[in-house]
């Protein structure tokens, strides 16, 4: 049983490290793609930050995506879900509602970020009450 549960575990693992490679090579398609817009926006409209803005935080969501499932890391979590609301927030039709939403949710990201901080410093000290350096 242990040796099964083994196995499913590095290969859960290789399949995670596949995936992130996939969502890396997504990204760097995305951004060569990309150049031919950029290079082709009406650069003194609005619209035209806006949606750049928008194709680089979703390029940013991408590589958050993919360091996510290599680190495994309670951070990268918080990060990639403050880059999809700050991605949120450049719609167009974004709601008064729905920047109170954006506000308690990136309160919350802060509030969650000090926790994790806080509960990682109390898990590294040693027996004398000192943090590790």
């Amino acid at each position: 049983m242990a040796k099964t549960s083994n196995l499913l575990d590095k290969c859960i693992v290789l399949f995670e490290y596949l995936f992130a490679v996939v969502v890396l090579f997504t990204v760097i398609i995305s951004v060569v793609a990309s150049f031919n817009t950029f290079i082709q926006f009406d650069w003194a409209s609005n619209k035209s930050f806006y949606d750049f803005i928008y194709r680089i935080l979703l390029l940013v969501i991408g590589l958050e995506l993919a360091r996510l499932l290599i680190t495994h890391n309670l951070q990268a979590v918080l990060e990639l879900i403050a880059f999809v609301i700050a991605r949120k927030t450049l719609k167009p039709d974004i709601t008064s509602l729905d920047i109170v939403f954006i506000v308690i949710s990136f309160f919350l990201l802060i509030c969650s970020r000090v926790l994790i901080s806080i509960n990682f410093q109390d898990i590294f000290k040693n027996t004398h009450g000192r943090t590790k350096e």
